[in-house]
């Protein structure tokens, strides 16, 4: 038994297989003799670098409404993220200021405010 390719949706599928699992497309009898055989490798591959690698990506297809859509994604994921921040922010103000004002007293510590 080997996976080969369907004729119409190219998905793999096995060559005892009487159609396609996918497509429901016959599996002719040429396909499954013309099926590719592969032997197991004798032993594990060999370590071609052991630092770590590059990739250069020269060209990335994508097409501008999807790129839209990314964008607006992740300016909408954004927003919770600003709104935890306001909330912290506003905590971390609100307990300073408390501390300040509790530090100089109810007239606001200047003598001459004092009764």
């Amino acid at each position: 038994m080997a996976l080969i390719p369907c004729p119409r949706c190219r998905k793999e599928v096995s060559s005892d297989a009487p159609d396609c699992i996918y497509c429901r497309t016959p599996i002719n009898a040429a396909a499954r003799v013309l099926a590719p055989t592969f032997a197991p490798s004798p032993g594990p591959a060999p370590l071609l670098s052991v630092g770590p690698q590059r990739v250069t990506v020269t060209d990335f297809d994508v097409s501008f409404g999807n790129l839209v859509m990314l964008f607006v994604k992740a300016a909408l994921a954004a927003i919770p993220a600003l709104i935890i921040l306001t909330v912290i922010w506003a905590a971390i103000l609100f307990t300073l200021s408390f501390l300040v004002l509790r530090s100089i007293g109810p007239l606001g510590g200047s003598p001459l405010l004092r009764p």
